[in-house]
């Protein structure tokens, strides 16, 4: 089920013993956008991997806008035909160590310092399985109708009540009742239903990457 920034704030509002989640409370709205921020950055959540296709320039592209630095991407890979060719990371002083083009060695590095993906491989399109950075809330009301990518707000709603109960009254009882008892058990199973629902990730046996004859995966 998708959920509106103005439901997120009504759930936090009543919380609060309050009714006014439409009118602007800046308190309240700034606690509901940092334990916006802070929930979509504790786990790389099934529901927050985004793709983006990248065309490389002389081996370089510019990361996604809503890149989250905090997690490494998903997968790197591209299609020859049906046969899909996935990219392997390396560190990027390690990357010009890789002949340009080289159809035998599929690379890639990432230069987060200016927000770029590198490759050996100078102009193919690949696409980049990501996790995305939270996008911000307005606090004057303006994103009310926009949808929140979380499935539950159960868990966030806790945490931005703990740091309403700090932010106004220094209240650190509140705050732990809230977030330490509260948020992070929710947040807990919260991690493990998750995990449970996506797609795991694959062992990275000594020889997946080897041609075997039954696969059709280049991998190098």
């Amino acid at each position: 089920m998708a959920y509106t920034v103005l439901q997120f704030k009504r759930q936090i509002a009543n919380q609060l013993g309050k009714n006014d989640a439409a009118t602007a409370n800046t308190k309240r709205d700034e606690a509901a956008l940092g334990a916006h921020r802070q929930f979509v950055l504790e786990h790389p959540w099934s529901w927050n991997w985004g793709t983006s296709a990248l065309t490389f320039s002389g081996g370089s592209i510019a990361l996604p806008t809503d890149y989250s630095a905090k997690w490494e991407p998903k997968s790197v890979y591209a299609y020859d035909d049906t046969t899909k060719i996935e990219y392997i990371r390396v560190a990027l002083e390690d990357l010009a160590s890789f002949e340009e083009d080289d159809t035998s060695a599929y690379r890639y590095a990432l230069d987060l310092e200016n927000g770029l993906v590198k490759s050996n491989h100078q102009a193919t399109t690949v696409n980049l399985v990501y996790q995305k950075a939270p996008q911000d809330i307005a606090l004057d009301g303006t994103d009310d109708a926009d949808t929140l990518p979380y499935p539950d707000l159960t868990p966030p709603s806790k945490l931005a009540v703990g740091m309403y109960w700090l932010a106004t009254e220094r209240d650190e009882t509140n705050f732990d009742r809230f977030v330490k008892d509260i948020y992070q058990p929710l947040l807990q199973a919260a991690w493990h239903a998750d995990s449970r629902s996506s797609v795991p990730y694959r062992y990275k046996h000594p020889l997946r990457r080897a041609a075997m004859g039954w696969n059709n995966t280049r991998s190098y």
